[in-house]
């Protein structure tokens, strides 16, 4: 049969809980097991989440909200402008640190979508065989040379 923990033991470990102390810290200070506080917590605190370990964030304190602001009205449009977007505000962040925390406001990085160079002469060029070609039927256009691939010449 378990032994029972004396009320006054019982109440400083309800009040530590109550202070969001860690289960280790309490079993030490009032002298009880860790099981048994943690049993405590489960009948205190049913619903009670435990919080991700690891090392925490070096951004969580910043101001997100402004940061993602700022990226969609288009003021920082580069890694760089981010990295020193927070270093301005006393964050001093690398390149991967800055674009990971883009991809978490939303921010995925895409290629620009390339356009032909086209010069003047490109582009008079380009409007003469327009003009040339704009009175074409469909009969003038089957006419053309077409290219079918994965076939023999002449099938």
């Amino acid at each position: 049969m378990p032994r029972r923990i004396s009320s006054s033991k019982l109440n400083s470990v309800k009040l530590c809980l109550h202070n969001n102390e860690a289960t280790a810290t309490i079993a030490a200070k009032i002298g009880v097991s860790d099981l048994t506080v943690r049993c405590l917590k489960a009948t205190l605190k049913p619903d009670y989440i435990r919080p991700k370990g690891g090392r925490p964030k070096y951004t969580q304190n910043l101001r997100t909200n402004a940061l993602r602001l700022k990226l969609r009205s288009g003021a920082l449009k580069s890694i760089s402008d981010v990295c020193s977007y927070l270093k301005s505000i006393g964050c001093s962040v690398s390149k991967w640190q800055a674009k990971r925390l883009m991809n978490e406001l939303g921010f995925k990085a895409t290629l620009k979508k390339s356009k032909p160079f086209l010069s003047d002469q490109h582009q008079k060029n380009r409007l003469k065989w327009c003009k040339k070609h704009q009175n074409w039927t469909v009969d003038d256009w089957k006419k053309t040379a077409t290219l079918t691939l994965g076939k023999k010449m002449g099938q």
